[in-house]
């Protein structure tokens, strides 16, 4: 992770960086950015921290001139974000080889929920970890997932079709 060919951005609208300045060296490849992540399509949305700048991750991208690049590995714990701000890390524009994502408990509607992880399956994600975050400040609600994107004929049949979907059924 030291390595220079490997970037490493921290986004936390506390104060991440200055409760570890061991890792924020003037030769460090970590970079901390001090803003949090908000839905680029629910409005409705409010961070649960009240403090400290929100972007999409479009608007991220963006400000670090991250456009059109491939990111290998997308880390998120954003505290409940990752139910209204999912979408956005389909787009288009952004690259995302692994996702690596906490959930925290479920949704208001579950509906959403399923939304979520159809999502992944739609845009050629597949599971390939997942654990409860056992830490006592998680409260038994939290699962660290992991995704990873995969051509979208890994799983055609010997047809040349589809397999049908395999979440909520």
């Amino acid at each position: 992770m030291h390595g220079n060919l490997c970037e490493i951005h921290i986004f936390d609208p506390g104060n991440f960086a200055k409760d570890h300045p061991e890792y924020f060296t003037p030769d460090s490849n970590w970079h901390f950015h001090k803003w949090g992540f908000r839905s680029a399509y629910d409005a409705s949305y409010k961070p649960v921290v009240r403090y400290g700048e929100f972007f999409t991750l479009k608007e991220t991208m963006e400000k670090l001139g991250h456009t059109g690049r491939v990111i290998d590995v997308f880390k998120i714990d954003c505290e409940f974000c990752e139910w209204k701000s999912f979408q956005d890390w389909f787009e288009p524009d952004v690259d995302l080889r692994q996702i690596l994502v906490e959930t925290h408990s479920l949704p208001e509607k579950p509906k959403e929920a399923l939304e979520y992880f159809y999502a992944f399956q739609k845009h050629n994600y597949y599971l390939f970890h997942k654990e409860p975050n056992i830490h006592p400040k998680a409260g038994g609600e939290g699962i660290e997932w992991g995704y990873i994107k995969l051509h979208p004929d890994f799983l055609k049949n010997e047809e040349n079709e589809a397999l049908p979907p395999t979440v909520g059924k």
